[in-house]
C-alpha cells in the first residue's frame, strides 16, 4: 500500500531515489540496487514486500524485484497517491496496474526504474540493460535484428554499444505492446529505421498487423540514455 510518507521514510533509510518529471502526471523514479541484507530490508522498512513465489528466491532476485517495486511506490508518492495496491503479477509475470495508474519496470544489474502515470491513459516501456560483452552482442544479434538493421551499427561507436541498445529499445516497445496484443512476439516486429543521435531517440516501425493500437507501419518512438554501465530505453506513447 502506498503512503504519503515514502519520501521521508526513504530518506530516514538512506535509499538514495532519483526523480525525472517527464510530464506533471508522469514520473520516472530510479534507485541504485544494493545486494546486501539491509538494503533489503530497508525497503522491507519502506513497506515493499516479497510476492509469495520469490520467498525462496536468492537474495539477488529479491532485491532486484523490491527495488523495483520501491520505485513505483516512491512514484506513486510523487504523483500524491494514497492508499493504492503496488502492482500484483499477471499470468504473463507483467505488472497489474491499480485502475487509473500505467507505467512500466525494469531493471539492469546496478539500477532499478519505474515509469508510472496518472489519469493518462497510452502505452508504457522503460527497459535498462547493462552494456554486452562483444561476443554476446555477436551471438545474439541474429535473433534480434533484421537484415536492413544491422546498417545503423555504423553510427554506433561499437557493436556491442548498438546491439545492446537496439535489445533495450526492443525489450521496451514489446512492455508498452503487451497490454494491446496480449502475446509474446520476437524480434521482428518491429524495425529500426532511424537513428536520432543528439535526441536520443530512435524510431521503430511496426511490420505486421498487431492490435488497433500496433499496427503495420505506425511508427513509434524510443528514447535512450546511456549510461557508465548500462542504457536506458523508454517508449511513452499516450492516447
Amino acid at each position: 500500500m502506498v503512503e504519503m510518507k515514502s519520501t521521508l521514510a526513504a530518506n530516514a533509510l538512506n535509499l538514495k531515489f532519483e526523480t525525472e518529471w517527464i510530464a506533471k502526471n508522469i514520473v520516472k523514479v530510479s534507485l541504485n540496487i544494493d545486494y546486501s541484507t539491509k538494503f533489503r530490508s530497508n525497503l522491507m522498512a519502506l513497506g515493499v514486500s516479497l510476492p509469495s513465489n520469490l520467498h525462496r528466491a536468492v537474495q539477488s532476485r529479491q532485491c532486484e524485484f523490491m527495488a523495483g517495486r520501491a520505485c513505483v511506490q516512491m512514484a506513486m508518492c510523487l504523483l500524491e497517491a494514497s492508499n493504492v495496491e503496488l502492482p500484483q503479477i499477471g499470468a504473463h509475470r507483467e505488472p497489474l496496474w491499480p485502475e487509473g495508474y500505467y507505467g512500466s519496470i525494469s531493471h539492469s544489474a546496478t539500477c532499478a526504474v519505474a515509469i508510472v502515470a496518472t489519469d493518462e491513459k497510452g502505452y508504457f516501456g522503460i527497459d535498462r540493460q547493462e552494456w554486452l560483452p562483444h561476443e554476446i552482442a555477436r551471438s545474439i544479434s541474429p535473433n534480434v535484428l533484421c537484415a536492413k538493421e544491422y546498417a545503423f551499427s555504423t553510427l554506433f561507436s561499437n557493436y556491442a554499444e548498438f546491439i545492446t541498445t537496439v535489445f533495450s529499445a526492443k525489450e521496451s516497445l514489446f512492455k508498452a505492446m503487451f497490454p494491446s496484443i496480449k502475446i509474446y512476439v520476437d524480434f521482428f516486429v518491429v524495425q529500426l529505421c532511424f537513428v536520432d543521435w543528439p535526441q536520443g531517440r530512435l524510431i521503430f516501425e511496426v511490420t505486421q498487423d498487431l492490435s488497433c493500437a500496433f499496427y503495420k507501419g505506425k511508427k513509434v518512438e524510443v528514447f535512450f540514455r546511456r549510461f557508465v554501465d548500462d542504457v536506458e530505453t523508454r517508449i511513452i506513447d499516450c492516447l
